[in-house]
């Protein structure tokens, strides 16, 4: 990671933390607010992520693999804000669902990392925990106050994360 991707995932932690305050502080409707939220996240990454194919990805080697992941992440963004004035159920199960497959890539990913001898540790952590999150979305699943209180939970811990691995020194090859 070079500095400014440290800097930039540092304050993407402490926007990512004030977020969070802020869907903590506000009024009761915070549900529809965090699948609005959840929506645009999902739009700009898609958007993000069809830039890059237009500019780098369209004549490299997985390059179309690229372009559906962008328009994947446009679907997605756009299901969620049709979702957005449904029931509290499919945001509970949306969510739900986000963070478990969230954890079991990470945790994927710290095994094979382990299995190479790479840092594995961070992404461990990460993962057990988004699991931990999907589980306690299943436990209070009729309960809508602990839907905000979850999200904002598991939001200021990815924070938490990625300001850690903003600090966290990378293993760089030097050839002389």
């Amino acid at each position: 990671m070079n500095r400014f991707q440290r800097v930039r995932s540092f304050f993407t932690g402490v926007v990512m933390i004030l977020a969070s305050l802020l869907l903590l502080l506000t009024s009761e409707e915070n549900y529809r607010l965090i699948t609005v939220f959840l929506a645009v996240v999902l739009i700009v990454k898609g958007l993000n992520a069809l830039l890059y194919y237009f500019s780098m990805a369209r004549y490299a080697v997985g390059g179309k693999a690229a372009l559906f992941f962008a328009v994947f992440l446009l679907d997605f963004g756009a299901f969620t804000l049709t979702i957005a004035d449904e029931s509290e159920l499919a945001i509970f199960l949306y969510l739900m669902g986000w963070y478990a497959f969230s954890g079991l890539v990470s945790i994927l990913r710290a095994l094979e990392a382990k299995r190479y001898k790479g840092s594995w540790k961070m992404n461990m952590a990460h993962g057990i925990g988004c699991v931990l999150i999907a589980v306690l979305c299943v436990l209070s699943i009729h309960n809508i106050y602990v839907l905000v209180y979850i999200y904002c939970g598991g939001l200021i811990y990815s924070a938490c994360i990625r300001i850690a691995a903003a600090f966290r020194r990378t293993e760089i090859v030097f050839i002389q």
